[in-house]
């Protein structure tokens, strides 16, 4: 889709901006990777965005994005009536990690509450690999079941990660879509 208003910054360049779209009860929803998100009722006519007041910013906000472009929302996910956003948080200072906000779908306003953040970080100057980058954080989020999400964590570029067992990052995260219960879904060879 081509925005023109609202969607300035994109994740892998400054222009055009990009954003993440999901489906509620026949709604296009969208959100950008700096926050804005919005809806249009009519996704088979012309396209006209109306903006949801959120609290995505209590989160991530205009000084991470100064730190770099790539500091940014990672995904968006409705699961009946709850949405599910990921995002790169900076967990101590220049030690980012991916988190997930949630909330009730509301069209007015939406408080989102956090359902995961590891206390796990990547540097994004202290670090092994010295290859820090935010384009590796992953951030998919997938509905598995009734009370299951699946969330992708990315390596940062900090590929050793991936293969540390105690590790978060690099690996494909089970969580209770409202608690704070996980899994770390590991391949195990026979």
């Amino acid at each position: 889709f081509g925005l023109s208003k609202g969607f300035y910054a994109g994740n892998n360049r400054k222009l055009p901006g990009s954003g993440y779209i999901d489906f509620h009860s026949n709604n296009f929803i969208i959100v950008s990777s700096r926050g804005v998100l919005a809806y249009s009722k009519n996704f088979e006519g012309e396209l006209f965005l109306k903006q949801i007041k959120n609290n995505i910013d209590k989160y991530i906000n205009i000084k991470h994005f100064e730190k770099d472009r790539l500091f940014s929302i990672e995904d968006l996910t409705i699961i009946e009536d709850n949405i599910f956003i990921s995002f790169t948080e900076e967990i101590e200072k220049d030690c980012w990690n991916t988190s997930v906000i949630y909330s009730k779908m509301n069209y007015e306003n939406i408080e989102f509450s956090k359902l995961f953040s590891s206390d796990q970080c990547v540097h994004s100057s202290d670090n092994i690999d010295q290859e820090f980058t935010a384009s590796q954080s992953g951030g998919r989020i997938i509905s598995i079941d009734k009370d299951n999400i699946l969330l992708s964590v990315g390596d940062y570029r900090e590929r050793h990660l991936a293969q540390n067992k105690d590790s978060v990052n690099g690996k494909i995260l089970k969580i209770q879509r409202f608690s704070l219960c996980l899994e770390l879904i590991t391949y195990k060879k026979n």
